[in-house]
């Protein structure tokens, strides 16, 4: 398994202001950030080579920048799939405009928030 730097390294190649809020890439969550950008970021044992991304946020002008910077953490880690869900005020085409699909929707009983979970493959 590679070093926690070595990881860090590959991300700012691509983002060189890239920096760790929380955890590391060892645990099961990770926060990740670059200027005002942050990507929140899990994995589950059991849902092999796949990481979830957490709180997308509602600000469509980060949507590229986060989604980049999630992507290029996922593979930096060595995952070769991203799901996350969208319920918020970004529309849907915003990701399937950047290769995410649509996998599954359901009305969420506790919030009554309609949630569609999208994927797309990194490899």
């Amino acid at each position: 398994m590679r070093s926690n730097e070595e990881i860090l390294e590959e991300i700012r190649d691509a983002f060189p202001a890239a920096f760790i809020f929380s955890g590391d890439f060892g645990s099961e969550h990770i926060e990740m950030g670059v200027a005002d950008v942050a990507v929140h970021l899990s994995w589950m044992p059991g849902l092999c080579g796949t990481v979830v991304i957490h709180e997308l946020g509602m600000a469509a002008d980060k949507i590229d920048a986060r989604l980049a910077l999630a992507e290029c953490t996922a593979k930096a880690m060595g995952f070769g799939n991203i799901l996350c869900s969208h319920y918020r005020a970004i529309p849907k085409t915003v990701l399937e405009e950047r290769g995410y699909k649509e996998l599954h929707s359901y009305t969420n009983p506790r919030t009554d928030n309609r949630v569609t979970i999208f994927t797309k493959d990194l490899v």
